[in-house]
């Protein structure tokens, strides 16, 4: 079986492209940190801005910092073509990360200053992405796993766009229509098909499933899943721009309901549809799968997701809402985001593909001990069990870095 590999040398250059990977580690220090000092406080209320807070750290300081590194270095593989201007990535770097801290903390400190800083760097950032991401898209609707890059492209134009008017709101701006169904859409957009589409697309690089034969019932489930995710993440823009444009009256009572609904296909593709098709990989593979450990706990964690989101929309407390994201966030895309972080380091600072290790199971086993401590804390609101989850999330945060530190040494290692 031929090996999967992207020209990186050529197509995003590794000093431009590592600042992404080597944020990741101090976005989930980050988080630890603010757990340890501030106890349940994040953990109790959705609505609290220290809880909006820390999901924008988790979210664009972890999760959206690999994707957008997995998107320069996968990219160029799978579309067979170069990325105009791959140094650009360095400026989205240099732009997105003072937005990304000026924004949390803007959100933690309820300051009005810093939230517009964080508009003022972002737009320009996600500019310097957009433009050559969606030149090297052009043309390759035939190619395998374009569909996905593309749907992630636009989910998180979508995304971006919501958020910084959302952002605008929180800077005291008038804001249209029900405060709640933006931020869920948005939420729902980034998540499903910023994430979701980076994922199946960073999967099938990773597992190598382009070169495998007898594909053909798991590429109608793909062609169901992109077909699924475009119409969940249509629908709810279509809701945002009724409400908008007061085509809606809008009612906060079914606010929710509504934008559940429409996002309702997009959930079926990237909580059921994808996890199918990624154990069934897995379980059918001659060989194992790198950090398959990770991509097996997300796709199992992905429909009891789907089962808290659920739960969350019926009942009252918040602690619901909060545990559907832990567990969506940390939990499904967690996993994912650390798999594709392990695959990462090891191309960008030149690790043995073929390495596994004691210290990546060690990882392994301190996600999934924070995901629970986590969960135990939001359920009984128990301070001294956030600073534990803290505390590990430090932990693991240096287990990290270290990892990526015994990639970047074994380059130079003689080889047997």
């Amino acid at each position: 079986m031929a090996e999967f590999e992207t020209p990186l040398g050529d197509e995003a250059p590794r000093n431009a492209v590592l600042p992404f990977l080597l944020s990741a580690p101090v976005a989930i220090a980050c988080v630890g940190v603010v757990l340890l000092t501030k106890g349940e406080a994040p953990l109790v209320n959705n609505w609290s801005t220290l809880t909006m807070a820390l999901t924008h750290i988790g979210t664009l300081g972890f999760l959206t910092m690999l994707t957008l590194a997995a998107f320069y270095v996968y990219a160029p593989g799978i579309l067979g073509k170069r990325i105009k201007a791959p140094r650009l990535a360095f400026l989205v770097y240099c732009l997105f990360a003072p937005g990304v801290i000026a924004l949390c903390l803007g959100l933690g400190g309820i300051a009005v200053t810093p939230v517009f800083v964080a508009i003022g760097t972002l737009f320009p950032g996600l500019i310097a992405f957009f433009w050559p991401a969606i030149a090297a898209l052009r043309g390759t609707r035939a190619v395998p796993f374009a569909t996905p890059l593309r749907l992630a492209v636009g989910s998180f134009f979508a995304a971006a766009t919501i958020g910084i008017w959302v952002a605008h709101g929180h800077g005291g701006m008038k804001f249209p229509g029900p405060r709640g169904l933006w931020l869920q859409v948005h939420l729902s957009i980034a998540l499903l098909g910023w994430i979701g589409g980076m994922a199946t697309a960073c999967f099938g690089v990773i597992s190598r499933a382009q070169h495998e034969p007898g594909q053909g019932t798991r590429s109608i489930a793909e062609r169901w899943w992109g077909h699924l995710t475009l119409v969940g993440i249509s629908a709810p823009c279509l809701v945002l721009t009724f409400q908008y444009f007061g085509l809606a009256e809008p009612s906060p009572a079914n606010t929710t309901l509504v934008g559940a609904i429409a996002v309702f296909p997009a959930a079926v593709a990237g909580f059921w549809l994808q996890p199918f098709v990624g154990l069934h990989r897995l379980r059918d593979r001659s060989r194992p799968v790198m950090d398959a450990q990770f991509w097996r706990g997300a796709f199992v964690l992905a429909p009891i997701a789907s089962v808290a989101g659920l739960v969350a929309m019926v009942q009252p407390e918040p602690h619901w809402r909060i545990a559907f994201g832990w567990i969506a966030l940390w939990g499904w895309a967690g996993l994912i985001a650390h798999a594709v972080m392990r695959d990462l380091s090891r191309r960008l600072l030149g690790g043995n593909a073929n390495r596994e290790s004691s210290g990546l199971d060690l990882s392994y086993a301190l996600h999934v001990l924070t995901l629970l401590l986590g969960l135990m804390a939001i359920e009984w609101a128990s301070a001294p069990l956030a600073r534990v989850t803290g505390a590990c999330l430090i932990a693991l945060a240096l287990l990290q870095a270290a990892r990526m530190v015994a990639d970047h040494q074994s380059k130079s290692a003689p080889r047997s």
